[in-house]
């Protein structure tokens, strides 16, 4: 029993290096210059990618770049090269791929040498080298030496194509995949080129993103222009939906001809007439905004339009250049969206989500001014005395008198229309009563 299980063992030792190593097989040891090169791989790779295949020329990379390509099926790798015009001896080379050898991880380099030698021999150009393909699909052929009359066949389908083909000229034919789902062989003269048919996974369509978007047309204006100038820009939607209450403003002398918009269907656009202010002197700058709020109260949303213009007096010189700026969003600027009761420590910057405070900038909350409250406290405590004075008089009258009040009333009446009785004589005579 033991006997058996060492026979096992070291067999097993032998076999391991074998189903480890890796073979390179090309399909021809010599080619023509141009010719279509073709390779199968196998091996127990751990890393392989098209840039661990390299072409030497002699103990050099060879500078001209090559047409190729690696695919894997079922274990096989297959390559194609199409090979340079510069003759000499070559090799292709695998290089820094990691794959297991007698069970450890290498990444010798593994080398097939070749030889490219110009003959009287008939040769193909053929790319792609391999087809992976889930349609229909189409394959360039050219003769690198002489004028040759071809029959192309692809194996699964029975599919016959015949060509003729002039040297250096290249020809493309085309094949059908109906009724095929297995891999099979387009075969050309001496050529075997590997078809794989792959399943078509169904694209599904991407789900549309509703997106509010508002842009000026242009985006941005500078140039030349005379004091009173008149000049178009447009407010469009650029979004999936219908945006309301749009206004047009700026703070800016500008005059701005049809300001408001209630309703912005999507896709659509409205005409904004722009007037250079009157009354500015040649070479004077005009700089500013051109600033559109839109939506709702509480979802309030700005864009903006610079412009920077110098001011002529020579019509000829008129010029209003649109330029197109790509605005970021503040968080790409790496900034800060205030809130309504902050603002920012510096300049503002334009971005998709509105005014952006720099990254050098804070947000900070706005002082307010208590000049209003004590104004109003004022009033209100003016206003108190004044009604506690107008009461108090009220009250006063309307408050009935005492009887000495009403007593030294009626003396003071008596005194003084005795007083206007003192210089006159009294006359007449008693009568008893």
């Amino acid at each position: 029993m033991k006997k058996g299980l060492l026979l096992v063992l070291v067999l097993s030792l032998m076999i391991m290096p074998a189903i480890s190593a890796i073979t390179l097989n090309l399909s021809q040891d010599s080619y023509q210059p141009g010719e279509l090169l073709q390779a199968e791989i196998t091996g127990n790779f751990i890393s392989f990618e098209p840039e661990n295949i390299l072409l030497y020329k002699g103990d050099k990379v060879h500078s001209t770049p090559v047409i190729s390509d690696l695919t894997n099926h079922n274990n096989i790798y297959y390559y194609f090269a199409i090979l340079p015009y510069e003759q000499g001896n070559y090799s292709i080379r695998i290089e820094d791929a990691e794959y297991v050898k007698s069970g450890s991880t290498v990444d010798d380099t593994i080398i097939q040498n070749f030889t490219i030698l110009q003959s009287n021999k008939s040769a193909l150009s053929i790319n792609p080298g391999f087809i992976l393909t889930s349609e229909d699909f189409t394959i360039d052929i050219k003769s690198v030496y002489g004028n040759l009359d071809i029959t192309a066949k692809l194996e699964g389908s029975g599919e016959t194509q015949t060509i003729s083909l002039i040297e250096e000229l290249e020809e493309t034919i085309s094949f059908s995949i109906d009724g095929l789902t297995e891999p099979t062989t387009l075969s050309i003269e001496d050529y075997n080129i590997p078809v794989f048919i792959i399943d078509k996974t169904p694209i599904e369509p991407e789900p549309i993103e509703n997106k509010t978007e508002l842009i000026f047309i242009p985006s941005a204006l500078s140039g030349t222009v005379t004091p009173s100038y008149p000049f178009k820009i447009f407010v469009a939607n650029s979004g999936t939906e219908e945006i309301k209450n749009i206004k047009i403003s700026t703070e800016s002398n500008l005059t701005l001809v049809n300001t408001e918009s209630n309703l912005l269907e999507a896709t659509k656009q409205y005409e904004i007439t722009v007037i250079i202010p009157s009354g500015l002197k040649k070479g004077q700058n005009l700089e500013g905004t051109i600033i559109a709020e839109f939506g709702d109260l509480l979802d309030k949303q700005t864009i903006t339009l610079p412009f920077n213009f110098e001011i002529t007096e020579d019509e000829r010189q008129i010029e209003v250049i649109s330029e197109t700026i790509t605005l970021l969003s503040c968080e790409d600027l790496n900034g800060t969206l205030c809130d309504d009761d902050e603002t920012c420590s510096i300049s503002t910057e334009t971005s998709t989500d509105g005014s952006c405070c720099p990254e050098e900038g804070k947000c900070k909350k706005e002082k307010k001014s208590n000049t209003g409250t004590i104004i109003g406290f004022m009033i209100i405590i003016f206003v108190i005395i004044i009604v506690f004075v107008l009461y108090y008089k009220g009250r006063k009258r309307l408050k009935p008198k005492s009887t000495d009040e009403i007593l030294k009333e009626k003396r003071e009446k008596y005194g003084d229309r005795m007083k206007g009785t003192e210089s006159k004589e009294i006359s007449g005579r008693l009568d008893r009563s």
